[in-house]
């Protein structure tokens, strides 16, 4: 072997010791991590009889709201007293406190609601 073939397989070498290091940094790091996440996770699962029934309300209060949504065709802000579609850009930016769902639009001109402008429901 010539001098610079030596050279070549030492640099070679040298990198694959560098990857191999890098390689094992990263495999503890997101072990480390995961460890981490999974006691976030523990810490925030209700350990006393009162956090699981506020739990349980909770997750209720979510299927409530979903079944909700699926039976709405308009969704009005309280704040603006506007109506729009479920797709439209301005449905989709109201804070859910202000957030008003109705199944027709004549149920949203009855609580005073005026129609969006950009989707025109």
């Amino acid at each position: 072997m010539n001098n610079f073939s030596k050279l070549l397989l030492s640099v070679l070498t040298i990198l694959l010791i560098i990857i191999y290091l890098q390689n094992v940094s990263l495999k503890r790091e997101i072990e480390s991590l995961k460890n981490k996440i999974d006691g976030i996770q523990k810490s925030e699962m209700p350990t006393s009889s009162l956090g699981k029934k506020l739990s349980e309300k909770m997750l209720e209060e979510e299927l409530k709201e979903e079944k909700l949504k699926e039976e709405v065709i308009f969704i009005g802000n309280s704040k603006t007293l506007k109506f729009h579609l479920p797709y439209c850009q301005w449905a989709r930016r109201i804070n859910p406190a202000n957030k008003v769902y109705f199944k027709s639009r004549e149920e949203a001109l009855k609580r005073g609601y005026k129609p969006c402008k950009i989707c025109n429901p």
